[in-house]
């Protein structure tokens, strides 16, 4: 929609009676402003030329179609925060399932590698223990069989002569010494690389190496059962978001069902039609009460939810509403009639699926039932069809020999034929396309009709009241 500002603040917010103040804007839209060409009047009507707008107020359509806008928008968003919080929710899940498989991989890894690794520098010290401990044997060997060589050179340079009894006897024994250090040292040796390669042996489950290998495993089967446990108790508290997601979108949608109805029968629907009705009898110069909490001239009976007063109450024509199907309305507006001394009854409902798929049912001249939605339908329908009702209850309470009066009854039955043509322009507006002129004109030339019959039928009864007070 292009819109231009002419002033720093064209629409501002009035926190003092929580209102939003339009102080100078313009639209340029066209759809606007056709559809603004229907309110001259004030109420939604026959589109005009723009010359006749000069003089015109439009605050009521600007409120209306401001009012009816911020209705869908704030809809779609509903709908749409709805998508992104299932969307959200669903993420999470994905998202936490992820982090904790990623979590328990890269834990595995780590131990898995940090085990590889002290398994490696376990098997390279191992070996250099064995190198180092058969290199010590060799020397140590080499160093006794040396020390062996010299003590039997040393003996034999200190006892020999040409007869060294002494140390033919001694080198035995030198021998033997020798033979004995050298195994008694090899054996030491040996049992000490031993130990020590024990201690690295992660086979040997007295070993350090092995005991810090088992220590790594339960940390890690632990910090696994953990990541489960928490993965667990976070898919427990996302399925609860999402539950607690759809509990609230059907609570939102049970509460816009019964938002539709009241303890009997509908609470916004029947409090909206009450202030259409407001305006509708204003305009009349009658008066309008809801009476659907009280009971009336039938014993125990509270049919009639609304009652328009004419002429001071004079005249009733009595409104019944209902937001589900009913297949009995010729009774119930009798009775409503008779509750509420009316001569003249309107049922409502909200959808024309609750009145077999029709937007009109006339039942006779004075109780006709209609689908009327407040939120959506043109009021200037239910306008016009309470001002047939009105004049229809006038005439009837009218003399009935009355010349006025039959002309007035002639022109109301002749509105009631035109009603009968709504369902066909209902029909026809499904139609887009090729039909949309026509039903443009249908829809102006009924109601330009109803227009022309119900001022003919109020000029009858303005007459008829004339010649009546005259006589009097």
């Amino acid at each position: 929609m292009t819109s231009i500002a002419t002033g720093p603040a064209s629409a501002h917010y009035d926190t003092h009676h929580d209102a939003v103040v339009i102080a100078s804007l313009s639209i340029t839209e066209p759809v606007v402003v056709t559809e603004s060409r229907r309110w001259a009047t004030g109420h939604r009507g026959p589109i005009v030329t723009p010359a006749d707008m000069g003089d015109a107020d439009l605050a009521a359509f600007v409120t209306q179609a401001i009012t009816i806008g911020v209705h869908a928008i704030a809809g779609a968003g509903g709908v749409q925060d709805q998508i992104r919080l299932d969307t959200l929710v669903a993420q999470v899940g994905d998202r936490t399932a992820e982090a904790s498989s990623k979590a328990a991989a890269a834990t595995a890894d780590a131990v898995t590698a940090a085990t590889s690794a002290m398994e490696r520098a376990s098997t390279e010290a191992r070996k250099a223990i064995t190198d180092a401990g058969i290199a010590a044997r060799r020397s140590f060997s080499d160093n006794v069989e040396g020390a062996r060589k010299s003590l039997a050179d040393e003996v034999g340079r200190l006892l020999g002569g040409e007869n060294p009894e002494l140390l033919a006897r001694l080198g035995p024994v030198l021998d033997r010494f020798g033979r004995d250090l050298d195994d008694r040292a090899t054996k030491q040796t040996a049992d000490l690389i031993e130990r020590v390669t024990r201690q690295f042996d992660p086979a040997d489950p007295t070993s350090p190496i092995a005991k810090h290998n088992a220590e790594l495993t339960r940390q890690q089967q632990e910090l696994s059962q953990s990541l489960d446990k928490n993965h667990r108790e976070l898919e427990a508290k996302v399925e609860e978001l999402t539950a607690a997601v759809r509990q609230a979108h059907a609570a939102a949608e049970a509460a816009a069902a019964t938002a539709r109805l009241t303890t009997l029968k509908g609470g916004t629907f029947e409090q909206r039609v009450h202030e259409l009705m407001d305006g509708i009898a204003a305009g009349l110069g009658d008066e309008y009460a809801a009476t659907g909490t009280r009971p009336g001239a039938v014993p125990r009976s509270k049919k009639g939810d609304g009652v328009l007063a004419v002429d001071g109450g004079a005249v009733n024509v009595v409104i019944e509403m209902t937001d589900s199907k009913r297949t009995s309305w010729n009774s119930y507006l009798d009775e409503a009639e008779r509750n509420r001394t009316a001569l003249a009854s309107l049922g409502l409902v909200r959808s024309p699926d609750q009145l077999g798929g029709r937007t009109i049912q006339t039942i006779t001249a004075r109780r006709i039932v209609m689908a009327f939605d407040p939120e959506y339908d043109d009021p200037a329908m239910l306008r016009t069809v309470v001002q047939m009702l009105r004049l229809a209850a006038v005439a009837a309470d009218a003399r009935r020999e009355d010349a006025e009066i039959d002309t007035a009854r002639e022109k109301l039955t002749e509105a009631i034929d035109l009603l009968g043509r709504i369902d066909e322009v209902k029909r026809l507006a499904g139609l887009v396309g090729s039909n949309a002129t026509k039903i443009d004109k249908e829809a102006d030339g009924l109601r330009l009709g109803l227009d022309r019959l119900l001022g003919q039928a109020m000029t009858a009864l303005t007459g008829a009241s004339g010649t009546e007070s005259a006589a009097a």
